[in-house]
């Protein structure tokens, strides 16, 4: 029986000197892991730093981008605004009676003429019954 309590007395002993080396190494890795953790928040920190600017900067790029997509806009609609006044305007001045098929002398005195006095008739494009000659 002597020899029972020893051999218990020796097991408990090594499995207590086991047990405390076990709590050191899990002490180690706990101080380990707790360092590795507040590195990790700090660069959490870092980064949401880092998103609430990127943030902001996307917010006034979207803001910018808007005003220049409504400032194109308005551009784009004067100028087909002009345009089409101005096409208006010719195709009002080209069908008015200001514009008038002229046969007879040149408006404008011309210095190859060549003094003959020459008539042009074009028989491909005839006049519309509602055309005017004057001359």
């Amino acid at each position: 029986m002597r020899l029972f309590t020893v051999l218990s007395i020796l097991i408990l002993a090594s499995a207590l000197s086991t047990g405390c080396a076990n709590v050191q190494q899990l002490k180690r890795e706990r101080d380990v892991l707790a360092a590795e953790l507040a590195v990790n928040r700090d660069r959490v920190t870092q980064l949401d730093a880092q998103v609430n600017t990127l943030t902001g900067v996307n917010k006034a790029l979207v803001k910018e981008k808007d005003a220049r997509v409504k400032e194109t806009t308005e551009v784009r609609s004067e100028v087909r605004d002009f345009v089409r006044q101005q096409v208006s305007a010719i195709q009002t001045f080209s069908q008015s009676r200001k514009l008038l098929d002229y046969i007879g002398g040149e408006l404008i005195q011309r210095k190859h003429s060549g003094g003959k006095g020459l008539f042009l008739i074009d028989m491909k494009n005839r006049l519309t019954a509602d055309a005017q000659l004057t001359g």
